[in-house]
């Protein structure tokens, strides 16, 4: 668990440093937020075909929208170790 919240502190770190140096810090962090929504909705409609349930919940909401496709990409990663 601890492992989680490290490696969730860490991308979260990342992420912010990336739109802190952007031109324009408020877009690129709405664009994140979009592209990882969209990544999460497509993720949990198309990965039941590989036999690995993403679910569809807050946390992995609130990860997709502070984290935006890596966050995604995390939370399917944790799903394949974890399960």
């Amino acid at each position: 668990m601890v492992g989680i919240i490290i490696a969730c502190a860490g991308l979260f770190i990342i992420v912010i440093s990336f739109y802190a140096r952007s031109e324009n810090p408020v877009r690129s962090a709405f664009a994140g937020m979009g592209s990882g929504f969209a990544v999460l909705i497509a993720a949990w409609l198309s990965l039941p075909f590989f036999d690995i349930f993403l679910q569809l919940n807050a946390v992995h909401i609130f990860m997709s929208l502070t984290l935006g496709p890596p966050g995604v990409v995390l939370a399917t990663v944790f799903q394949l170790i974890y399960n």
